[in-house]
């Protein structure tokens, strides 16, 4: 579907601005009357420009593919073409309240996003406003990055600008990043990295980083969705190898998926079987030609609605609606026969609640629509066939006269009047089998009824012929009791349904495992079961001539030629449905375009996800650096990066020995059955001098059993002890380096110097400097500032009698502040301990410390306090000195520190791909030995990965 919204380089800019001027309000329109009925806030997309207008008209698409529903509802309402946010809500959704649910799902979908009671947000789509446009690598105005996923980071950048100078740096380098692609992101974030000489291949991998982040927050909504039963690389690997498949991207198979889980409720335990359904849905889609999202949305909708329970089931039903399309030669119009069905289905099981005839509706509509009756198409018997079962559901068309009638026919059928009421309730195509057998409502409430498999039409059809002999009063009686006019009743009549069940029946009677069935044969099966001698010799040809994907064994070969020559076409059809059970769809030129495409782009995807950690990591850092998430600096950071790492391996260790210890847990209960002191079993059946000895053996070898279950649980146990002993002495040894490592650079100076007391408190307050290494001025989350940490209102009006600033110098601010400390000891009697306390804590503080608890104030001051404190002594006791200017060789500090003395850039790294794909960022001081993997990122490339020969 193509939506009529045109966009080129010649388009006149005040067409432009009028169409993007109609579609945001739109929007706004649309998403305002949204908030207003749920009592949301709304916040609305933007869009600004050409690039903005073309990523809007391919999100739209993109709705519409997935949402079949919608899409349908366009068609019949006349607005087939038209954008889905300009388009007539109420032809598409009588019911208003439905009506807001779809448009807030859709706007949601665009990214917009909705606050207050139940409002859904798109967490991987932040509402966009104007885009940047940066020059990328090649003279690409745009980098390759759509406007919605920059949009993402000017959002990001907004939060960091206002966090201060550093935040300002993170800022800039996030924006290269996103703006100039892969390669310019890593540089912008980490000050450089290596160049890589692999061309266009890594701008390829460069410009999928996008999507694979788009994909993992896609996989990480999904698993949440499902309740998290199914891990999150699980999921993802499962729905990659189904997107592999199908030839489609991952993230059409995570979107496609998504929707499978929503409209199939496959949560919980059923998401393990996600993957597998999305290809047996897809799967039947490609068979036929049609889009995966039409197979998705109605084999999503029988899994819903309880009519499938497993994918063994999911394909039994595909199967029949395989058949269903041959018999009714209607392999052009594959979505009408799926939204019969799907329709059919949705109506009746939530009419009857119970089982479902499927096979009974499908037989009857293969036969009406194959008919080649003028009108009755797919389209058209289904309409005529809703409005039969509905007034068969309702007793009939003409009151009390078809009121006798139904209960005639229940009386054929063995069935009193409650029973009657309860058959009619199921429609047209309910047996006694159906609504009082297993599974059904009256057989779960406690009523039963006679058996049997004839359709509660079968037998309203067979009482009609039996009571009117004459063919225009049965045509008329039959019109009258079912609702419809002369000529429909005859069609009715004349029409016998299709048998069904054929294409099921064979393959089980070949031994073909339903689920190993390839669901893109289905459609041949389908052409198999219903083709004449002249169609079967067709496609027999067909398998003799493939090559590649699907080609025939030499044993295949011959046997599908003996059959052929034996001329019997049960025969020829059994070898050709063993053929289409596991080949799958024939391989053209176009399917193997279309598998290449995807399949490069999968691979190119594949390798930016291995990307991911590193740069999520990397931006994680930044915003801790930026003051986001609380670390106090490098150190700080470090700690977090030391102890995330540990409680990550201790995680790893402890899932490890869990299923092990569980798995011999159920293996002591199990043997704790035998323990019983009583006959079981065989051994009841024993002479009685036997049964003493039978159950003493079977205590013992169960007591055996429980024991060796105790004794591999403590072993289990023992080593997991060691295993996290291990981690805890690595975390404390990592610990200990880093302390050595921080003190190898502050002792980097071998002459000492005797300092007093301002330039102790300087070295503590900020290493004695004004401005960090940006040359930002250093600045506390409290507004202290400058080598003394002096408060903007203490430099103004300091007390004690200190001279407030003179002006605006770092100088003067720090004269403030070691005047302010010299009139603290003055204030404290000359105790320096006390002044040094006051100086971080405040004089009030500190006062009310020893006003309470005396000489042991210190003890109750908060813990910074004390630190400060301790530092103070420890400057200053014994001639304790502090660094000078450094002098020591470079040689003599660690690696990474020499590093960051360097005043030259490290050297840029070249090279061709061969085989790897070497990502290596190159960082200066804490940042790099925070961010910097311990080795090259390194991404194999395999060129056949994405599809097994």
């Amino acid at each position: 579907m193509s939506i009529k919204i045109p966009i080129s380089a010649e388009f006149d800019g005040e067409g432009v601005k009028k169409q993007i001027a109609q579609i945001n309000a739109a929007i706004k329109s649309m998403g305002e009357a949204i908030a207003k009925a749920n009592g949301q806030k709304f916040e609305p997309i933007k869009l600004n420009g050409k690039d903005d207008l073309k990523y809007f008209v391919q999100q739209s698409e993109k709705l519409l593919k997935i949402q079949g529903e919608l899409n349908n509802r366009m068609k019949r309402s006349g607005q087939d073409g038209k954008n889905p946010f300009l388009a007539n809500w109420s032809h598409l959704y009588v019911n208003e309240a439905t009506r807001l649910k779809k448009q807030q799902e859709a706007l949601v979908f665009l990214g917009a996003s909705f606050e207050g009671p139940g409002a859904p947000r798109r967490p991987s789509t932040p509402p966009p406003q104007r885009p940047i446009s940066h020059p990328a690598p090649g003279g690409s105005a745009s980098g390759g990055a759509n406007p919605w996923v920059k949009q993402g980071t000017r959002v990001l950048q907004s939060g960091l600008n206002a966090a201060g100078p550093v935040g300002g740096v993170v800022s800039n380098a996030l924006g290269t990043g996103v703006s100039a692609g892969f390669g310019a992101g890593l540089a912008g974030l980490a000050g450089g990295m290596a160049a890589l000489g692999v061309g266009k291949l890594i701008g390829a991998v460069a410009d999928k980083v996008s999507d694979a982040q788009v994909e993992a927050i896609m996989n990480d909504a999904l698993m949440r969705r499902l309740g998290g039963g199914v891990g999150y690389l699980p999921l993802r690997e499962g729905l990659r190898g189904a997107s592999s498949a199908l030839d489609i991207s991952y993230n059409e198979g995570q979107q496609l998926a998504s929707l499978l889980a929503r409209t199939g409720n496959m949560g919980g335990d059923r998401a393990s079987e996600l993957p597998a359904e999305l290809l047996n849905a897809g799967g039947f889609s490609r068979g036929f030609g049609v889009d995966p999202a039409a197979g998705v949305g109605v084999f999503g909708q029988l899994r819903g609605l309880g009519l499938t329970r497993s994918t063994e089931d999911s394909r039994k039903v595909g199967l029949i609606i395989g058949e269903t399309i041959a018999k009714s030669d209607a392999f052009a119009r594959v979505d009408d026969v799926m939204e019969a069905i799907g329709n059919y289905a949705t109506t009746q099981t939530r009419q009857s609640l119970g089982v479902l005839n499927m096979g009974g509706y499908a037989g009857q509509l293969s036969a009406m629509a194959g008919s080649g009756i003028p009108g009755l198409d797919v389209t058209g018997s289904a309409s005529l066939l809703a409005r039969v079962n509905a007034t068969l559901a309702a007793g009939g068309a003409k009151g009390e006269a078809s009121q006798f009638l139904t209960s005639t026919v229940g009386s054929r059928l063995g069935l009193d009047p409650i029973q009657t009421r309860i058959l009619s309730e199921g429609g047209a195509w309910a047996t006694n089998d159906s609504m009082f057998g297993k599974g059904s409502m009256a057989a779960r409430y406690g009523i039963s009824g006679p058996g049997g498999g004839k359709t509660l039409l079968q037998e309203t059809l067979a009482t009609l012929r039996e009571k009117y002999r004459d063919p225009g009063m049965l045509a008329m009686a039959t019109a009258n009791h079912l609702g419809l006019n002369m000529n429909q009743s005859m069609a009715l009549l004349s029409i016998k349904p299709n048998e069904m069940g054929g294409i099921q029946s064979r393959v089980g009677r070949l031994g073909v495992d339903m689920s190993t069935i390839d669901a893109t044969g289905i459609a041949d099966l389908g052409r198999i079961e219903t083709a004449d001698s002249t169609g079967l010799k067709r496609i027999a040809n067909q398998y003799l001539g493939r090559t590649g994907k699907g080609a025939l064994t030499a044993d295949e070969a011959r046997d599908l030629k003996a059959a052929m020559d034996g001329g019997d076409q049960q025969k020829i059809k059994d070898e050709l449905s063993k053929l289409a059970a596991t080949k799958g769809v024939i391989e053209t030129e176009g399917s193997k375009t279309r598998d290449t495409i995807a399949g490069v782009g999968n691979i190119m995807q594949k390798f930016a996800s291995e990307s991911l950690p590193i740069l999520n990591e990397s931006r994680a850092a930044l915003l801790f650096l930026a003051g986001k998430g609380g670390a106090k600096g490098p150190r700080d950071l470090l700690e977090r990066a030391m102890q995330a790492r540990h409680d990550e391996n201790v995680d790893g260790i402890s899932q490890k020995y869990r299923a092990q210890i569980n798995e011999q847990v159920e293996r002591a209960n199990r043997a704790r059955v035998g323990t019983m002191g009583v006959p079981v079993g065989d051994e009841i059946n024993l002479p009685r001098e036997q049964q003493g000895r039978a159950v003493l053996e079977r205590q013992a070898r169960a007591k055996a059993e429980m024991d060796a279950a105790s004794t591999e649980i403590s072993r289990l146990e023992a080593e997991r002890a060691k295993e996290l002993a291990a981690e805890d002495a690595r975390l404390k040894a990592e610990r200990e380096q880093e302390q050595k490592r921080q003190e190898a650079v502050r002792d980097y100076t071998p002459g000492r110097a005797p300092v007093g007391d301002h330039a102790v408190i300087e070295q503590i307050e900020s290493g004695g400097r004004d401005y960090d290494r940006a040359g930002n001025v250093l600045t506390s989350s409290a507004g202290a500032r400058g080598r003394m940490q002096v408060l903007d209102s203490t430099n103004a009006d300091p007390g004690y009698g200190v001279l407030p600033a003179r002006d605006g110098s770092m100088e003067e601010r720090a004269r403030v502040g070691r005047d302010y400390f010299d009139a603290l000891v003055r204030e404290f009697g000359g105790d320096r301990v006390a002044a040094a306390a006051a100086y971080n804590a405040g004089p009030g503080r500190v006062r009310g410390l020893m006003s309470k608890h005396g000489a042991n104030w210190l003890r109750y001051a908060p813990a910074e306090t004390q630190n400060y404190v301790r530092q103070f002594n420890g400057l200053t006791s014994g001639g304790t000195e502090l660094p000078r200017e450094p002098t020591r060789a470079p040689t003599q500090l660690p690696a990474d520190e020499q590093a960051r003395r360097q005043s030259s850039a490290a050297p840029m790294q070249h090279g061709p791909l061969s085989g790897e794909l070497n990502v290596n960022l190159s960082m200066n001081g804490d940042l790099r030995r925070i961010l910097n993997p311990p080795a090259p990122l390194v991404t194999k490339v395999a060129s056949n990965w994405y599809r097994s020969s």
